[in-house]
């Protein structure tokens, strides 16, 4: 027979085998109680070895192995605590928590000393002795707590004066904006953020973001639509963690594309685009969609709606069937289709379609630009060979922007003038809006995770961080941003003034059994 690496003896068909060798032994003494009320809990480590002596053998075999066939250094451990865990309370009753967990101290050496007088009393008892070295450590749950609770008081401190210290210079700057603005009414809000200095500008944006969202002027909160399958999903802006409602559109044209907003004639619309056409749908009363149809079959779907006029009807734009017209008044049937062969560009169909004037609208294929008057297709000269993954309207231009990360404005009144504005360093995968007092900044989402938020008019480049990388789509409202992820199962929110986190991730896929199209405010 030969002993494990944890037995000290073995008792086995009328032989005694002892390891000569000492043995490692760990007793740990709970429940102690320090002078200051503190619950201590200590672990005593020592070495044991038997004695060689044939009657301190004898002995150590009557007193450990009589009920057992094997002495492991835990039954020795057990069989030592019986008399070191009074002996402990005693000395930890005598010194406050912090001096045992002291590196160094009086108790500490105190309670050593008891500990080892009193195992060298039980070792003599059952032929064993103990050996160096000796060693203590202590842990107390109650004054870690407590510890832990001063920490937090002193950052909540540091924090409310950082706060206070923050909204002092917060409305320093406010004050120093609005003087800039009525000295220069000419200027817009992103020209007289460029007049600030550079260290002050992110706090100014967060600042102005955050009254134009909750100040007394502040507009009503948009309602955050998604479209997953046959869903369209409204989220409420005012409470995101709530369970977004969920309305089904009739399966007749398919799966749900995309959504946007839209004013017809003054009054507010969503625009849904599906796989065979769009409903038309009044915000108010949205369980009376309105259907406009694309009688033609097709994988793919409406990417965009619009309302173009009163005369011209909507228009959409669809990856197979191409761009799609219909009169206001006759859902049943297209009025004009114009397919992508017309279109001459390679690679994917029509795509982010907007109003250029009253006349016309605009909208890409693959990197070219066109614009189109409901009777005559014109190509705009458009520069470099990268698809376009935006058009995002201001009041007299429009924003081109590029994956590979070129942004061009283009003049609503001369559009064959295109100029180049940036050239961002990531690939961007999709653009959006972020309105801001009477001005409108840019938001990109591109490959390495984080959407850049950037100005125009100025230099100020603000960024919306979360864990996901290559978000498929992003819209803003003067209170929140939102995200689709990678997967397209979840949407991430910030609140406007806040992009170092996220506020919530709403796992819409688990509702909706279906991935996420497309997601709008309005």
């Amino acid at each position: 027979m030969s002993l494990q690496p944890n037995e000290l003896a073995r008792r086995e068909q009328g032989a005694l085998e002892i390891r000569d060798e000492a043995l490692r032994i760990r007793m740990t003494l709970e429940g102690l109680s320090s002078a200051d009320g503190h619950e201590l809990s200590c672990t005593f480590l020592a070495s044991v070895r038997a004695v060689q002596d044939s009657v301190e053998r004898r002995m150590l075999a009557e007193v450990l192995l009589a009920e057992r066939p094997v002495l492991t250094a835990d039954d020795v451990a057990a069989h030592f605590l019986q008399t070191l865990q009074p002996a402990a309370a005693d000395v930890a009753q005598q010194f406050p928590v912090e001096d045992f967990l002291a590196a160094k101290g009086q108790a500490r050496s105190a309670l050593l000393d008891k500990l080892k007088s009193a195992a060298t009393s039980v070792a003599f008892a059952c032929g064993l002795e103990v050996l160096a070295p000796f060693s203590l450590e202590f842990a107390s749950g109650s004054f870690q707590k407590q510890r832990l609770r001063s920490m937090q008081q002193s950052l909540i401190e540091q924090q409310r004066a950082g706060e206070i210290q923050h909204l002092e210079r917060a409305a320093e700057l406010l004050k120093r904006f609005e003087a800039i603005r009525r000295s220069t009414p000419e200027l817009s809000a992103g020209r007289v953020l460029d007049q600030i200095s550079p260290a002050d500008r992110g706090t100014m944006l967060r600042t102005l973001l955050l009254a134009s969202s909750r100040g007394p002027e502040a507009a009503p909160r948009q309602s955050l639509w998604a479209v997953a399958g046959p869903y369209l999903a409204k989220i409420d802006s005012a409470d995101p963690m709530r369970k977004p409602e969920l309305l089904t559109l009739p399966s007749d044209l398919g799966p749900l594309r995309s959504v946007q907003l839209a004013d017809i004639d003054g009054s507010p619309a969503l625009l849904v685009g599906a796989q065979r056409g769009f409903f038309l749908i009044h915000p108010d009363d949205p369980a009376k969609p309105s259907p406009f149809v694309l009688p033609s079959e097709s994988a793919l779907g409406f990417n965009r709606i619009l309302y173009w006029s009163a005369t011209k009807g909507f228009c959409g734009t669809h990856g197979e069937a191409g761009l799609v017209r219909w009169d206001s008044q006759n859902g049943a049937a297209p009025a004009t289709v114009i397919p992508p062969s017309a279109l001459g560009a390679p690679g994917p169909g029509p795509r982010h379609l907007q109003r250029l004037d009253d006349q016309r609208v605009i909208f890409s294929a693959g990197p070219k630009l066109f614009a189109w008057d409901a009777q005559t297709l014109e190509t705009i000269p458009s520069g470099p060979n990268a698809d376009i993954v935006g058009i995002v309207p201001e009041a007299d231009s429009l924003i081109v922007v590029r994956d590979d990360g070129t942004i061009h404005r283009l003049d609503r009144r001369l559009p064959h003038e295109m100029q180049t504005l940036q050239q961002r360093p990531s690939r961007v995968l999709a653009t959006g809006a972020l309105p801001w007092m009477d001005d409108q900044r840019l938001l990109l989402a591109s490959e390495d995770g984080a959407i850049s938020c950037i100005g125009l008019e100025d230099q100020l480049v603000t960024e919306y961080l979360s864990s996901h990388r290559g978000l498929r789509a992003v819209a803003g409202s003067a209170s929140l941003v939102a995200a689709a992820s990678p997967d397209r199962q979840r949407i991430i929110l910030w609140n406007a003034w806040d992009g170092q986190r996220p506020l919530a991730e709403i796992y819409l896929a688990a509702l909706t059994r279906h991935r996420i199209a497309d997601i709008a405010f309005g």
